[in-house]
């Protein structure tokens, strides 16, 4: 009787997407592996904090010694905290046994594991971005107290990425600008909380574009809050852009306006 291995390439995919535990189906034989990994794999999340710190680290130095064929099959990241010091749940609630307990995590640093874990950090994080060459789709949440020479490393990371189609990015408010003007040739793009003057030169180098999703600071409107002119004015007024898809949310439709207006188109 025929068995699950003389079914074609394509159908053990889609078995294996409808089910719950794609990772263990693909560990059952060598075939299997090769026919299911990249698309186990397509998707990388790449999220280094003081409670997951063991976790980030041994997923950065997996990528950067590639001691796995993990890197050659991503086609989206999704990068997140990049902060071995900082902890995002300070407080968790949770159920044990049917009583309810708190789970205060340590305020005070663990300096030990937290100074080790910056310096595996910066030694494996170049080296893990360096090996994922495939990306085509990438979310970067480049908020919080993320350290200036690793926002300087992703930006630097996303503008070399020769396929680089998607780009969902949250910038930081306070912090340097990001100087993402490598980044050319997107057709999709949402930028949270645009402070950095080099969106509008993705913009303006991505003829393609046919997505734009435009959030500002949604805080008081003041003589800072960008403009249209601003995101748009640097696009060639001889290749106007392809957008399908337009939405644009806390900027101000012009300088007579900026006080008392905001777009969302």
């Amino acid at each position: 009787m025929p068995g699950l291995l003389s079914l074609a390439n394509e159908l053990i995919r889609n078995i294996s997407d409808e089910l719950d535990t794609r990772k263990v189906f693909r560990g059952t034989c060598r075939r299997i592996n090769a026919v299911v990994s990249p698309r186990v794999f397509s998707y990388i999340t790449i999220d280094i904090h003081r409670d997951r710190l063991n976790t980030g680290i041994s997923q950065l130095e997996a990528l950067a010694t590639q001691s796995t064929h993990i890197a050659e099959y991503v086609r989206t990241i999704d990068i997140r905290h990049l902060t071995p010091d900082y902890s995002p749940y300070p407080h968790r609630t949770y159920k044990l046994f049917g009583s309810e307990r708190i789970f205060s995590i340590e305020t005070e640093h663990r300096e030990l594991e937290v100074e080790w874990g910056r310096k595996k950090m910066r030694e494996l994080l170049p080296k893990a971005l360096a090996a994922l060459k495939g990306i085509t789709t990438a979310m970067w949440m480049a908020c919080g107290p993320s350290p200036d020479w690793a926002l300087v490393l992703v930006s630097q990371f996303l503008g070399a990425l020769p396929g680089l189609d998607t780009l969902h990015i949250t910038t930081p408010l306070g912090k340097p600008e990001l100087h993402l003007n490598r980044i050319s040739n997107l057709t999709k793009l949402t930028v949270k909380n645009d402070h950095d003057t080099t969106i509008s030169e993705i913009i303006a180098n991505s003829p393609y574009l046919t997505h734009l999703n435009i959030c500002g600071d949604k805080s008081e409107v003041t003589d800072h809050t960008p403009t249209l002119h601003s995101l748009l004015g640097k696009v060639p007024l001889g290749q106007p852009l392809r957008l399908e898809h337009l939405s644009i949310d806390c900027y101000c439709v012009g300088s007579t306006t900026k006080h008392s207006r905001t777009s969302a188109i």
